[in-house]
C-alpha cells in the first residue's frame, strides 16, 4: 500500500474529481499492484472500489481503523504501512 503524503486541510474547496487527479498524477502509470479508493459521499456513506478481494479489503479498512484509534498524534504516522 503506498500512503501519499500531503496536506489535505480544506484551503479551498475541490471536487471529488480534482481530488482523484491529485492522487493520479503523484503514481507513476507503470507501478505494480491494486487499488482501494473509498469515497465519503454527501449522506456520509463510505463507497469503496478495488479490484482486490473483499477479505483484503476488509483486513485493511480495520487496520486503518485501528491506526487511527492508536495514533499518538505525531507529526509523522509510522504505524501505517
Amino acid at each position: 500500500m503506498k500512503v501519499i503524503n500531503g496536506d489535505f486541510g480544506k484551503k479551498q474547496e475541490s471536487s471529488l474529481r480534482e481530488k482523484l487527479e491529485y492522487v493520479f498524477e503523484e503514481l507513476a502509470s507503470d507501478d505494480p499492484g491494486n487499488f482501494i479508493v473509498l469515497v465519503e459521499d454527501n449522506s456520509g456513506e463510505m463507497k469503496t472500489a478495488t479490484d482486490l478481494p473483499f477479505t483484503d479489503v476488509l483486513y485493511f479498512i480495520e487496520m486503518l481503523k485501528l491506526t487511527m484509534l492508536l495514533d499518538t498524534g505525531g507529526s509523522t504516522n509510522e504505524t501505517v504501512h
